[in-house]
């Protein structure tokens, strides 16, 4: 009797045992631990290596703002979801200049193309891609530029901005100029990859 009772505990406590630890290990996977579906990186190797291991951002075009003057990178990846395992779905990546070119900065972001999105876009069409070119400013004195592109089966979001303080016309002018083509060079730079065989 004695050794039915110690090996039904002994059943009983293995069983506890096993589900605690299937528990434990849904919980390490399944609890979120990311605040707003993304994840810091460290370096845009980082960030590329992880796009490339999801099918759906393998072919996603990953530049550096360091090749366009930038001083100061960050570097995230975009989520599905806030889980430990979530599978990637873009980027953002910011990058500012040195403080001697008014507070100037250059971001590009890209998701893959979702049915909303290529209904947004076409506004215009640059080198066979769909696009719409943004301009204003903030409350801030900042003024902005974003370019909007669809290219292959991504949608990329290339803004840069600087500071308006104290500048006078003629130059707000020329550094308009110099936003937009900067804008049209990241996009050339997106657009030649995207054709490379």
């Amino acid at each position: 009797m004695k050794k039915t009772i110690s090996k039904c505990l002994r059943i009983i406590g293995g069983v506890l045992v096993a589900l605690l630890l299937i528990l434990a290990g849904y919980l390490y996977w399944k609890w979120p631990i990311y605040p707003s579906s993304e994840k810091k990186l460290e370096s845009i190797s980082e960030l590329r290596e992880a796009l490339v291991e999801c099918e759906a951002t393998k072919d996603c075009i990953v530049l550096d703002p360091a090749e366009y003057g930038t001083n100061s990178e960050s570097f995230t990846l975009k989520l599905r979801d806030r889980f430990r395992n979530s599978d990637p779905c873009g980027y953002y990546i910011f990058g500012t200049y040195p403080e001697t070119d008014r507070k100037k900065s250059l971001s590009i972001m890209s998701l893959p193309l979702d049915g909303f999105l290529r209904l947004e876009v076409a506004e215009s069409v640059y080198r066979d891609a769909q696009t719409k070119l943004t301009k204003g400013s903030y409350p801030s004195q900042d003024r902005y530029m974003d370019l909007e592109l669809l290219c292959g089966e991504y949608y990329y979001l290339i803004s840069a901005s600087f500071k308006t303080t104290g500048l006078p016309e003629q130059e707000l002018a020329e550094r308009d100029a110099d936003l937009q083509a900067l804008l049209y060079s990241v996009a050339d730079r997106i657009i030649d990859a995207a054709e490379a065989p």
